[in-house]
């Protein structure tokens, strides 16, 4: 399995940003405060934290104004429902290539719904 493509959404220093990654090795270069960490932080927790809990801090800047929104709508007595729909999301999606005869896919096995048995990819 490899991971090909990471496109991230709302966090931290990342607004909306795709990544993609080399066969080999990927570099990631870039100015103080540009999202290097955040990239770095982003993969430690998706590859060691099973629950991926998010905080306040980790939603980009920009959101912070969507939760503002949001309580004002509760603070007025709106439908919870609605008032849901107004906090900005951190949104994380990953592109994964597999080997289609690998012994074992049970780690993908949530991912892959493709009935195509020639498809080898996964988001």
């Amino acid at each position: 399995m490899k991971i090909k493509n990471v496109k991230v959404k709302n966090f931290r220093l990342l607004r909306d940003v795709e990544l993609t990654l080399e066969e080999q090795s990927t570099l990631i270069v870039g100015r103080n405060n540009s999202g290097k960490t955040s990239v770095a932080e982003l993969f430690r927790r998706l590859l060691t934290d099973k629950t991926l809990r998010f905080r306040l801090e980790d939603f980009s800047l920009s959101c912070h104004e969507k939760f503002w929104t949001a309580f004002e709508s509760y603070r007025r007595g709106d439908e919870v429902s609605s008032v849901i729909l107004l906090f900005p999301l951190i949104v994380i999606a990953v592109d994964i290539d597999y080997d289609i005869n690998s012994p074992d896919l049970s780690i993908l096995s949530e991912c892959i719904i493709d009935l195509n048995p020639n498809c080898s990819y996964a988001r």
